[in-house]
């Protein structure tokens, strides 16, 4: 049996947007500490939570204040992020509290 997982980090603030290259080879990006901080945050779902799960910053725990209520965010505490001096407070992500329950008719 291979266990196999999914993680997504989630974080709120400001990027910089915007394609680079050349003509034949443009990229569409984004650059900043708010994507590095993302990154670091999918990389702890691999330390931090079994199977697949959904880590959030404190930055989007923050921004979600009007609709905390609708899901359920578990502390994971303070973590040591690389290329931040601060610790960031993390947490994970549940699905919606009232689920609503669907049949499928095969």
């Amino acid at each position: 049996d291979v266990e196999t997982g999914l993680g997504i980090g989630i974080n709120t603030g400001e990027v910089i947007a915007g394609g680079i290259g050349s003509r034949d080879r443009l990229h569409y990006t984004i650059i900043g500490d708010t994507v590095n901080t993302t990154q670091r945050l999918e990389a702890l779902t691999r330390r931090l939570i079994k199977g697949s799960g959904v880590l959030v910053g404190h930055a989007t725990y923050t921004a979600l204040e009007d609709l905390r209520a609708e899901y359920t965010f578990e502390p994971y505490g303070l973590h040591s992020i690389k290329g931040k001096q601060e610790k960031v407070m993390v947490y994970q992500l549940s699905p919606l509290r009232d689920v609503p329950q669907v049949e499928v008719m095969l």
